[in-house]
C-alpha cells in the first residue's frame, strides 16, 4: 500500500508479509492526523468469523504454535505534483473503486501497491 501526500511531494510505501492481509485505516473525526496499520484480520474479524465469514483474515493458533510476519515503511519522494490516482486497498472481496484526486488540497491517499 501506499499512502501519499502529492502536495508534498511525499508518500509512505508499505510493505507487508501476506500474513497482513488487511490494511485498517483510523482517522479520528476533526483532527490533523490518521493511522495505518498492516494487521492480520480486518476490524472486527472475530465476531465475523463467529458468524460464518471466511474472508476475515484471522489466524488461528494452536498452544505453542507462532505466526510472524515483516512490515517495511518507506518514505519516498513522490516526483514533481501531479494528479494522483487513488486505488483503495481491498478488504475481503471488497470493491475497488479508482478515483481522481485533486492536488493541492490536504491529503491521505491510499493506494494498492501494484
Amino acid at each position: 500500500a501506499v499512502v501519499a501526500w502529492p502536495e508534498w511531494n511525499a508518500r509512505l510505501r508499505i510493505d507487508a508479509d501476506p500474513v497482513y492481509a488487511c490494511l485498517v485505516v483510523y482517522t479520528p473525526a476533526g483532527r490533523g492526523f490518521f493511522c495505518v496499520e498492516p494487521a492480520t484480520n480486518c476490524i472486527d474479524g472475530f465476531n465475523l468469523a463467529d458468524r460464518g465469514r471466511t474472508d476475515t483474515g484471522l489466524v488461528v493458533l494452536d498452544p505453542g504454535d507462532t505466526a510472524a510476519g515483516d512490515v517495511t515503511f518507506t518514505p519516498e519522494s513522490a516526483g514533481p505534483p501531479a494528479r494522483a490516482l487513488v486505488a483503495p486497498v481491498p478488504l475481503g472481496g471488497g470493491r475497488r473503486e479508482d478515483i481522481d484526486h485533486e492536488v493541492g488540497r490536504p491529503s491521505h491517499v491510499l493506494a494498492a501497491a501494484q
